[in-house]
């Protein structure tokens, strides 16, 4: 970007780590309160744009929570804080692990704030913003929204403190964009609503999605061995985690609703998450027997379940950012239908993608016409164009290009200060 490489902290010295060697004498620091890397969306969505960036040039860097599953990405320089002693979690939502481990966090950008100069600081989500408000006067903050907590928060609690939930959730959306120097969403809806809420400027920044290549013959056979769904099954599929925001409770009624009419019809999810729920809720539907779950760790795990897919279901209950599941789908050339509010508010053609409100029977619907459409192939192309074109690298590095200068400008008069 523009000015990246200007230094904004005074003093100091240059940081070393064993995972990133020898520091620049400025560059940006990506901090994300979560497990790194994980198989999870908005993990995948950090890590793009730290790719994004790297691959452009830019001297980017990624601080983490201390755990994660497997090696980061290839390319991607990390650093980790101190890990929260005990068993890893991967779930989504508050708790006492991920406040114990957000407060590590903060410590280490503390001292990889007083060790390295850096350019600016990017907070994805409000937990890494908190921990980004004591090295504020280092550098200029980007705040990016991945979610909206007003709409997020209060499905992780009991039906009495609902209210009281989504008003804390406010109030941290609306902080969270009037600290930071600058904010952005990957969503446009989410930019507006946060706009609306906080009364300042929120851009809008895509996810820069790469576009592995299409699915090949050999590959879906292999697949379909592997996982072991019959070679003549029609497969809808599900890629992702089974936390309550995600309303996959939808997936079990578009496969009830289906499966009559479509005797070879399966419903493939590939998760991390624990099955059990999924399982209790398709027995109580009658079609466990045509559910299969397989686990989704890595980059070959997703792979091969797309490629054994006909076509990908994305539910959506609560809006928020935009699911990486839904763009992740188009990419890779599978068809897709997904609930309005996966989409985030991005513009899509009928002819590209379904999408429909977040109810089961429209899921459904919408599925059975995708499922007996001729023309489904070229609706996946037609979606991996759209990826190619809005989810650009070109288009994120142009958006966060704005941001750094917006955050700069806010930046202004606060004098940088000694570590």
């Amino acid at each position: 970007m523009p000015g990246w490489n200007g230094c904004a902290c005074a003093g100091g010295r240059k940081g070393r780590t064993e995972s990133m060697g020898a520091e620049p004498s400025s560059f940006v620091w990506h901090v994300a309160a979560m497990p790194f890397p994980s198989p999870q969306g908005t993990q995948a969505a950090v890590a793009a744009m730290v790719t994004a960036e790297v691959r452009a040039g830019r001297s980017a860097r990624l601080l983490t929570y201390g755990e994660g599953v497997g090696p980061p990405p290839e390319g991607i320089p990390v650093q980790r804080a101190w890990r929260v002693p005990g068993s890893a979690s991967l779930r989504s939502g508050p708790s006492v692990r991920k406040l114990a481990a957000d407060a590590l966090l903060a410590a280490a950008l503390r001292r990889v704030a007083c060790r390295a100069h850096a350019a600016f600081f990017v907070a994805h989500h409000v937990e890494a913003l908190l921990a980004a408000l004591p090295v504020r006067r280092r550098g200029p903050v980007v705040y990016v929204a991945h979610t909206s907590l007003q709409a997020e928060l209060p499905v992780y609690f009991a039906a009495g403190v609902l209210a009281p939930a989504a008003t804390v959730g406010r109030t941290l959306d609306v902080r969270a964009v009037r600290w930071a120097d600058a904010a952005v969403a990957v969503a446009p809806r989410l930019a507006a609503r946060l706009q609306e809420t906080s009364g300042r400027a929120v851009g809008v920044v895509p996810l820069p999605w790469p576009l592995p290549p299409p699915t090949h013959p050999e590959a879906w056979l292999a697949a379909r061995t592997a996982i072991g769904v019959p070679l003549d099954a029609e497969v809808i599929l599900y890629a992702g985690n089974l936390d309550p925001y995600q309303g996959w409770e939808d997936l079990v009624e578009v496969l009830a609703r289906l499966v009559r009419r479509r005797p070879r019809l399966r419903l493939l999810v590939a998760t991390a998450s624990p099955s059990e729920p999924l399982f209790a809720e398709a027995r109580r539907a009658g079609v466990a027997d045509r559910l299969h779950v397989v686990p989704l760790r890595d980059e070959a795990d997703r792979r091969d379940a797309h490629a054994a897919a006909d076509v990908a279901v994305v539910p959506r209950r609560v809006e928020g950012g935009v699911s990486v599941k839904w763009i992740d789908a188009m990419a890779r050339g599978v068809p897709v239908v997904a609930a309005e509010l996966a989409t985030g508010g991005y513009a899509i053609d009928p002819q590209t993608a379904l999408v429909t409100d977040g109810e089961g029977a429209a899921l459904a619907a919408a599925t059975a016409v995708l499922l007996g459409a001729p023309e489904r192939h070229a609706f996946a192309e037609r979606a991996r164009r759209w990826v190619a074109r809005v989810m650009s690298a070109e288009a994120y590095l142009a958006a966060m290009d704005a941001a750094v200068e917006r955050a700069r400008a806010t930046f202004g008069a606060r004098a940088p200060r000694r570590c």
